[in-house]
């Protein structure tokens, strides 16, 4: 396991998208920290904001739906 970790990590591909994806990582840490929270404090529990977050991929989707969720509308 370790070692394929070691050659993941010397592939120069591995790097540039790890180089790629740390530009835009801080800003979807700040987007899923703040669903994340607006889903709990809509009343959601934590098991159905991780749930909503690992099924449902747009994240618009997710702000959209928590106030319908939030009145009790039929799905």
């Amino acid at each position: 396991m370790i070692a394929r970790w070691r050659v993941w990590w010397r592939d120069p591909e591995f790097q540039l998208g790890m180089r790629e994806m740390m530009a835009v990582s801080p800003g979807l840490a700040a987007w899923g920290l703040m669903t994340g929270v607006a889903m709990v404090q809509s009343g959601m529990s934590t098991v159905e904001a991780v749930t909503m977050s690992l099924l449902v991929f747009a994240g618009s989707a997710q702000l959209a739906s928590m106030p319908l969720i939030a009145a009790g509308a039929p799905a």
